[in-house]
């Protein structure tokens, strides 16, 4: 959920990276979504906005209690830490390391702190390689999540994914 359509969309393309698909008037909003330019066909991220108060409420209370409302993956956080710095993201301290992973969290300026995180490098999702070979994170939000954790599980940890932080949806291969 965001509180502000237009500004979601701005920091999601133009600081993340990501490219709007739809743009749909629906009353007073509109249903607005996102998707990687070279992503998984058809999964897109929903900038829904906070139009039921309830939903700004819980917004806010998750956002102020410190927890994300996402999580994107990436392979090397301290050079996408430096890199979305340096584009003016706003970090609430330095990547820490907890357990097996290490993290930073980020307002995403719409309402919504976002973890960045890069787990260990035995994770199976370490492992990825983008389309031209080189090592690439995935971001995970939470639909995409699922479904890479299902493909991995089916595949007995033969998928490869394809990539690289900050874009959502990622492009999945089965390895024979």
């Amino acid at each position: 959920m965001v509180n502000n359509q237009d500004d979601a969309l701005r920091f999601y393309t133009s600081v993340l990276g990501f490219v709007k698909m739809a743009n749909i008037p629906m009353g007073e909003f509109r249903w607005l979504t996102v998707t990687a330019p070279e992503g998984v066909e058809g999964v897109e991220l929903v900038l829904e906005p906070m139009g039921f108060p309830p939903a700004r409420a819980y917004q806010k209370a998750m956002f102020a209690a410190g927890i994300p409302a996402t999580a994107f993956i990436t392979h090397d956080i301290v050079s996408e830490y430096a890199r979305l710095k340096g584009l003016g993201v706003r970090f609430r301290g330095e990547p820490v390391s907890m357990g097996p992973i290490t993290a930073a969290h980020f307002d995403d300026t719409c309402g919504n702190l976002i973890n960045l995180a890069q787990p260990p490098e035995a994770h199976p999702l370490n492992s990825v390689r983008n389309r031209h070979g080189s090592a690439a994170g995935v971001a995970g939000c939470r639909t995409q999540r699922r479904f890479l954790d299902r493909m991995l599980a089916r595949t007995a940890g033969r998928a490869r994914c394809w990539r690289p932080f900050p874009f959502c949806a990622t492009s999945v291969e089965v390895q024979p």
